[in-house]
């Protein structure tokens, strides 16, 4: 029973936290997003090229109906539709000092 609790609440970290990261960008806020990155994200690299990519974004939709975590690293699967344009995507997350945060998202194959 405990473990099935874990997981449901880990699901619900990394959920809430991929949505709260498209709402940032849905919104074009550059700085809210940026601090839902993680620190190992290849996306912190650049700060200025960062808020250029969630200024062009032009996201309407996204729903999120799948997450899974193995050895520290969550997976959260759905779909956005950008410039109305559905694609299915995969983001994945690591904790930062017990947060969970976005390392990096992909479309799926």
């Amino acid at each position: 029973m405990f473990s099935l609790i874990l997981i449901f609440m880990t699901g619900c970290g990394t959920i809430k936290t991929t949505n709260s990261f498209v709402e940032k960008l849905k919104s074009h806020d550059n700085e809210g997003a940026y601090t839902l990155l993680s620190y190992d994200s290849p996306h912190r690299n650049d700060k200025t090229e960062f808020g250029d990519f969630v200024d062009s974004t032009l996201i309407t939709r996204y729903k999120f109906n799948s997450t899974s975590v193995e050895s520290g690293i969550a997976t959260v699967e759905g779909y956005i539709i950008d410039e109305g344009e559905k694609i299915d995507i995969a983001f994945t997350l690591v904790k930062d000092n017990g947060t969970w945060k976005i390392l990096n998202w992909a479309p799926l194959e």
